[in-house]
């Protein structure tokens, strides 16, 4: 990232995907950035994914059953109580089945950061006739 000072911060929660996080490539691309950090939230009890040998991914393997915000919540908070977290980091809240290189992200953050936005979300609305961005 251009800014030194930020970091990002990937959440995906997991509902039984261990197979679509590690066919992503984003368990490998994370590896090679120092300033972004992955945290997958298992939403069920069994898990195969268990990445141990990296020390910018972190599996959260408690509090099962909850829906996506309680998920995503309980990610931020362990990014904020545990990874240090600070209010000029990004959080991004990605979908197991989201497929995205990592510079990309890096670049977004680089933009919103540029622009002041505090905010940002994918446009979900698709036209046949219209292409949208």
């Amino acid at each position: 990232m251009e800014n030194n000072h930020s970091k990002i911060f990937i959440s995906i929660v997991s509902h039984g995907h261990d197979d679509m996080i590690r066919e992503s490539g984003i368990l490998e691309q994370v590896k090679n950035y120092k300033d972004v950090f992955l945290v997958v939230k298992n939403n069920k009890i069994h898990s195969s994914l268990n990445e141990n040998d990296s020390e910018c991914i972190y599996f959260i393997n408690e509090h099962f059953n909850r829906g996506f915000g309680d998920n995503n919540n309980i990610v931020f908070n362990f990014c904020k109580n545990h990874l240090n977290m600070k209010e000029e980091d990004y959080f991004i809240v990605l979908n197991p089945d989201v497929l995205i290189d990592l510079n990309d992200v890096i670049k977004l953050c680089d933009s919103m950061r540029q622009n002041n936005e505090k905010a940002a979300t994918i446009n979900l609305y698709k036209d046949d006739l219209k292409n949208c961005l």
